[in-house]
């Protein structure tokens, strides 16, 4: 058989691989506003890089595959390359899905870290003063950070081919509007404590 014989064979192959559906949740578009992202996602589980290069908000949109479940892990790695000390991270969900657990967030240098709830679609992260100046793990990315849970997300019937965002904020705040904040989370962290000892 020459080559020729094999090319529509060829085509109908390339064609047939470029329009398979996707199996696990991928990266599909971002917003990325100067910084850098780098997609690791696997069946049941967003698993991204964010290098930072300007504090700016990254919108991500993830698709959902055919073998994800009800719900996804989500591990990040957020890479701070401004040079100046991370203060705090938010992230935003969109397109129908919501928090179904907030994991941990470990600093690289910085003593430690608040993660706090804002509503179903809303997580906050307050790092410890004096901030950091590398980066911050989201989840348990390595599988051997010791104490760190997954973050994981409903998907709320959300099925393959159907898309939602996450998006990424990351800030250095004023140094009042971070004392305000920690108070205001002191106060509902000891409102909390009454009640469960009640």
């Amino acid at each position: 058989m020459t080559i020729k014989t094999y090319l529509p064979i060829l085509a109908l192959a390339s064609a047939l691989a470029a329009t398979a559906p996707a199996h696990a949740v991928s990266l599909t578009g971002s917003t990325l506003n100067g910084n850098a992202v780098s997609d690791y996602s696997t069946d049941g589980q967003i698993a991204f890089d964010l290098g930072v290069n300007r504090f700016s908000p990254v919108t991500l949109t993830f698709t959902v595959g055919a073998n994800d479940g009800a719900t996804l892990a989500l591990d990040a790695w957020i890479d701070n390359l401004t040079g100046d000390n991370l203060r705090s991270i938010g992230l935003s969900l969109g397109g129908g899905v919501s928090f179904a657990t907030l994991g941990t967030a470990s600093p690289r240098f910085a003593p430690g870290a608040i993660v706090a709830g804002q509503g179903p679609q809303q997580a906050a992260i307050w790092l410890a003063a004096p901030g950091e100046g590398l980066g911050v793990e989201l989840g348990d990315v390595y599988g051997t950070t010791v104490g760190a849970s997954d973050w994981t997300l409903n998907l709320n019937g959300l099925g393959a081919g159907q898309s939602f965002t996450v998006t990424v904020t990351s800030a250095v705040p004023e140094p009042q509007s971070i004392a305000m904040a920690l108070a205001g989370l002191a106060v509902v962290v000891r409102l909390a404590r009454r009640r469960t000892s009640a």
